[in-house]
């Protein structure tokens, strides 16, 4: 699988699976079980993903998705932002709310 400063989330492949990782919830929130993501990609190429039927924790998918951009970017946050589809100041943003940086 190629990467690099052209590689989209769609350009991954036509068909994978992310593993969504547990995370701790507070007394309002609802456990939920690790899930599989499926994703495909419609015929112009945007990322479709499934929904499970017992639901997912967006939350979690999200700082899952931005840990590995950041991962694939060795550290540079404005390619992981272009990763993402995102800008550098978005990604800071979401962060910093979820955590994963110094404020």
């Amino acid at each position: 699988m190629a990467t690099g400063p052209g590689t989209s989330i769609a350009d991954v492949s036509e068909t994978s699976t992310a593993e969504v990782p547990e995370t701790s919830t507070s007394n309002a929130e609802v456990a939920m079980p690790p899930a599989e993501v499926s994703h495909a990609a419609d015929p112009k190429g945007h990322a479709q993903f499934v929904l499970p039927p017992e639901g997912i924790d967006l939350a979690a998918v999200e700082r899952s998705f931005i840990e590995q951009a950041l991962k694939v970017a060795e550290g540079n946050q404005s390619r992981a932002a272009r990763l993402l589809g995102i800008s550098r100041y978005a990604l800071r943003y979401r962060m910093q709310r979820d955590g994963q940086m110094a404020k």
